[in-house]
């Protein structure tokens, strides 16, 4: 089982998301992208998730898991439409 943060396609491209700690983050902390623009349009999708190790995404969704190393986010898995 993983913890992971699950956003939608959008706010996964927030320009300071790189910066941002695992344990600390929320929707509002994300700035910058197209994040701003889903945080208007419906509200953004941002929820912490346990899942299996091989669960995935559904389509428009990007999976963070905590870096170890810094305890930042990483890109774990992602599925942006159906083709992926």
């Amino acid at each position: 089982m993983k913890e992971i943060i699950e956003c939608d396609q959008w706010s996964s491209t927030a320009d300071n998301i790189k910066d941002l700690k695992f344990d600390e983050v929320g929707i509002n902390d994300l700035v910058g992208g197209d994040s701003e623009a889903a945080k208007v349009i419906f509200g953004g999708h941002f929820i912490r998730r346990t899942v299996t190790d091989t669960a995935m995404p559904y389509i428009g969704n990007v999976w963070f898991v905590k870096d170890e190393t810094t305890g930042g986010l990483k890109k774990y898995r992602a599925k942006y439409d159906s083709s992926d």
